[in-house]
């Protein structure tokens, strides 16, 4: 992903735990299983910033937390489609990450996002 980690938001353990625990996806999970999850940092991606560009290879894994991700194919120069719109508690990039294959579509943020984002190590270490 193109994320910026410059770009980081100074959120406590606590205030994202809260955060995935809003999000029906993870409302179920234990205080242990959330505070595991909410140890990446969470990175600010603005409105209009392109996360990830169709074709390049994923060095990043993100759990959406606040905002609107939209992913869309391109056809040579043309938008062609979009395909799917992520909402918050939506994850990104895990597909090209367990394939080792480029990504088949770009990601941009609609609006103003906040991303939990691991490192492919880190994304492996949770699925540990």
């Amino acid at each position: 992903m193109m994320i910026d980690l410059t770009q980081t938001v100074s959120l406590t353990p606590a205030e994202v735990t809260e955060k995935l625990r809003a999000l029906p996806v993870f409302s179920n999970l234990s205080e242990e299983e959330l505070t595991c999850i909410s140890a990446a940092p969470v990175v600010h991606v603005p409105a209009g910033k392109i996360l990830a560009q169709q074709g390049e290879k994923l060095t990043l894994f993100g759990i959406l937390l606040q905002g609107t991700v939209r992913g869309y194919y391109y056809y040579g120069t043309k938008q062609v489609q979009t395909v799917s719109t992520l909402e918050p508690g939506a994850v990104m990039g895990e597909y090209a990450l367990i394939t080792q294959q480029a990504i088949p579509v770009t990601a941009e943020a609609l609006e103003d996002c906040l991303i939990l984002s691991y490192s492919v190590e880190e994304f492996w270490g949770l699925m540990a």
